[in-house]
């Protein structure tokens, strides 16, 4: 079935322009019926160490509504930090793939650095001396050990981005430990108090 003067590249650029269910919706003008929750959020942000939790059954919009809020605080100079935890996370790889968003993907990917080397030749066998250089290594932001190296590793991020930064730890109740759960609200809490 075919639109009348409407190819089917023109159809499918019309779609994925406006239609994106399996995307989280990040624009105020997209997410319709959060307007009270939108300023309610806004009003929370206004308080420094503030942490807005955003709860409710899957599929809601919970994630879309985080998205928006935190595009709206942050602009797109400084796009918000995403973490997504699993069923297997963990608190320290949250808080380290929270370090990582600093360091591009393809630093962290990189193999391994190797070291340099001295070389020395002359031409005729007569002996020289050169140097190569080794190649560059990945980056790796560490898994914090303690809530101090967690909070340390925030706090690092924070004052490498601009203006306001947000971090967004998205399924949080998927991960299956609840020490680890426990953790998060160790963490929070400290993270409060210390930053006001």
């Amino acid at each position: 079935m075919a639109i009348r003067g409407v190819t089917d590249e023109d159809l499918k650029r019309v779609l994925s322009e406006n239609l994106t269910p399996s995307d989280s919706i990040k624009t105020p003008e997209r997410l319709f019926g959060r307007e009270k929750t939108l300023t309610t959020i806004d009003r929370a942000f206004s308080s420094p160490g503030r942490q807005i939790f955003i709860y409710g059954d899957r599929g809601v919009g919970k994630t879309s509504l985080a998205l928006t809020t935190a595009y709206l605080h942050t602009g797109v100079e400084n796009l918000p930090i995403y973490a997504m935890c699993g069923k297997t996370n963990n608190f320290a790889q949250t808080i380290q793939a929270i370090g990582n968003a600093l360091v591009p993907v393809e630093e962290r990917m990189e193999k391994a650095a190797s070291g340099g080397r001295f070389n020395f030749s002359l031409p005729g066998g007569l002996g020289g001396v050169g140097l190569s250089g080794g190649t560059k290594g990945s980056t790796n932001i560490p898994a914090p050990q303690s809530l101090t190296e967690a909070l340390d590793i925030v706090r690092y991020v924070a004052s490498k981005r601009k203006s306001t930064t947000i971090i967004i730890v998205d399924e949080l109740e998927r991960i299956d430990s609840t020490a680890e759960r426990e953790k998060f609200a160790e963490f929070m809490l400290e993270y409060s108090r210390t930053e006001r």
